[in-house]
């Protein structure tokens, strides 16, 4: 069968931007202009600074008064985010305690509620992490149906005219989702230079092509039992040969906080695990946690006082490739045939596509077909995008109905999806500079599709750098936010605001997250503090009041469509800019 690459979706980039900042009020999001208003701009509009949290030991009287420094400089407020040294993925201090002094455990319950006290008290609003370092996940039971699943291939090679009889490869890894026989017309070794974060390094890996419409699944023909199957091959041409492709599903365990190893008594003491994003039920997790957990104690009333947005950050989680146990059913009901014959072509570039770079699969596999089966994944894609689309809605509902708040993400970066696809489903998208590289183009086709749904804020997080840790200036600050106010960026969250209280393993200055590696580490103790910062903040202030207020104008859409965001620049002429 000849599988014809589809399109799902419309995608639009915004070419040009501009703002009517004397605008008529557009009903139910627009405001017209207010003088005072813009010379001195509401909490609410003004930039705010990631905080991060070491973890729930800290000093409560030490985060209020950070929190209050912010506020002396011009922020707005903070977002919260509890940090636990990015998850353990920096090493896990000596002499911490993260079974009790885990998210959501009474010691954090108390220092959360403090932050948002002290947003009450300075009239501040606070955003919040729904999870420990970067909200993909929460304290859960092990076994929990919705947390993060895998989906592992493997491989074995079949000589032509014979039949296997065995143990069918990778048996005992997990659930058999499939097993797939193609025949190889031909197959070759390919070597690749890949980043892995710190360096390029050599990646090796297995190339097939594979007779269109020779693959056949064999699933049903394998012993539930002992995982053996037998099957005759019959000869085939000169130079092919066949080989049997097993997929086994089973949860990752990956976590997005970990815990030296102990006896699980509690959930604290598994660390947090990543919950599925390509299921609704991984937002349940979620829900069910902060319900069970945070909600008490008063903080729902401060959070409907000074909370702002539940937030969750880039979506940074591996796997072999990217999977949910609802998919085979999702993706059947959205193209009407099954998917599991066709999971030999979706084993390579198929996980985290930015922070998997080295480790983009243990094969691939292509069809002999003139799309070389490019039309399965992109369907495969469009599968995931939309379980990732019940995911975020399930979270923005709950968010909306008990929480009484508004959603932002960083949507789908790195993951295998159409990330301007995804940006209808939450409240306020985020993106960033760091991975959007200050590219005007790359924020006007975030910016974009979100203007065109009716967006009203398009937020950023602003100012990584890698190696600039206490080397980011104001004028650093200033360049990127310009760069992103022109590409229709209108809230920026600045990375990042560090605690500066004593902590474990710390010297003066305090708190120094990722290790000096990523700017910026802001506090009072910086000289520009008390130098500058404030300027600059006030004029980041109106900028955003002025366009958040104001209407976008879109001059020039061009369609563009991608199965997977690679952020690469989609208009580079300058003819348009030249006609003005």
């Amino acid at each position: 069968m000849e599988h014809i690459t589809s399109l799902y979706s419309v995608t639009l980039l915004g070419l040009a931007f501009t703002a009517s900042t004397w605008a008529s009020p557009c009903p139910g999001s627009r405001e017209t202009f207010d003088l005072d208003a813009y010379k001195t701009p509401e909490s609410k509009v003004r930039p705010r600074f990631r905080y991060w949290l070491p973890d729930a030991s800290v000093d409560e009287n030490v985060v209020m008064a950070d929190i209050a420094s912010a506020s002396s400089v011009g922020a707005g407020g903070v977002e919260f985010l509890p940090f636990y040294e990015y998850g353990g993925a920096l090493g896990v201090p000596t002499g911490v305690d993260w079974s009790s002094y885990n998210f959501g455990t009474p010691p954090f319950r108390k220092i959360f509620k403090a932050a948002l006290r002290a947003h009450e008290q300075n009239g501040l609003v606070m955003d919040f992490a729904l999870g420990p370092n970067q909200g993909q996940g929460v304290p859960a039971r092990a076994d929990d149906d919705g947390l993060q699943w895998d989906l592992v291939p493997f491989t074995a090679y079949v000589q032509p005219g014979t039949s296997f009889d065995g143990v069918i490869p990778g048996w005992g890894t997990g659930q058999l989702v499939s097993l797939v026989s193609a025949i190889v017309t031909s197959n070759k070794t390919v070597t690749i230079r890949a980043f892995n974060q710190v360096q390029y390094v050599n990646k090796t890996y297995d190339e097939y092509t594979l007779s269109s419409g020779s693959l056949i699944e064999q699933t049903s023909h394998v012993h539930q039992s002992s995982g053996r199957v037998r099957l005759p091959f019959p000869p085939v041409v000169n130079g092919s040969h066949y080989r049997l492709f097993s997929f086994y599903e089973k949860p990752s365990l990956h976590k997005n906080l970990v815990v030296p190893s102990q006896a699980a008594r509690t959930v604290f003491d598994n660390g947090s695990f990543v919950v599925d994003h390509f299921d609704a039920k991984g937002a349940n997790v979620v829900a069910k946690f902060w319900e069970e957990h945070i909600l008490k104690e008063g903080i729902p009333d401060l959070l409907a006082k000074v909370g702002n947005y539940a937030w969750e950050d880039s979506v940074e989680i591996t796997s072999n490739v990217s999977w949910s146990r609802s998919l085979p059913a999702r993706f059947e009901k959205a193209f009407g045939y099954n998917l599991k014959p066709y999971l030999p072509l979706l084993t390579f570039q198929q996980n985290n596509l930015l922070i998997q770079a080295v480790d983009p699969g243990p094969f691939l596999c292509f069809l002999d077909s003139p799309d070389k089966g490019a039309g399965y994944v992109n369907d495969f894609r469009a599968a995931l995008a939309l379980g990732y689309r019940d995911y975020l809605d399930a979270l923005t509902k709950w968010s909306h109905r008990v929480l009484r708040k508004q959603v932002s993400v960083q949507l789908a970066y790195g993951l295998p999806i159409d990330m301007q696809a995804s940006i209808p489903a939450v409240d306020t998208p985020e993106c960033e500079s760091l991975t959007f590289r200050d590219s005007i183009d790359s924020y006007r086709q975030f910016s974009g599709p979100a203007y065109l749904v009716g967006k009203r804020v398009v937020s950023n997080e602003l100012g990584a750098v890698g190696g600039f840790g206490y080397r980011y200036l104001i004028p650093d600050l200033l360049f990127s936010a310009n760069r992103g106010f022109a590409g229709g960026v209108n809230q920026y969250v600045i990375h990042g605001q560090t605690y500066t209280g004593n902590w474990t393993g710390t010297s003066w200055p305090g708190h120094t997250p990722f290790n000096y590696l990523v700017s910026e580490l802001w506090s009072w103790k910086q000289p520009a503090w008390d130098h500058g910062l404030r300027e600059a903040l006030d004029y980041m202030a109106r900028m955003q009041y002025q366009l958040q207020i104001g209407i976008p104008k879109l001059d020039v859409a061009i369609y563009n469509k991608e199965s997977a965001t690679t952020f690469r620049t989609v208009y580079s002429s300058n003819d348009l800019l030249a006609e003005g």
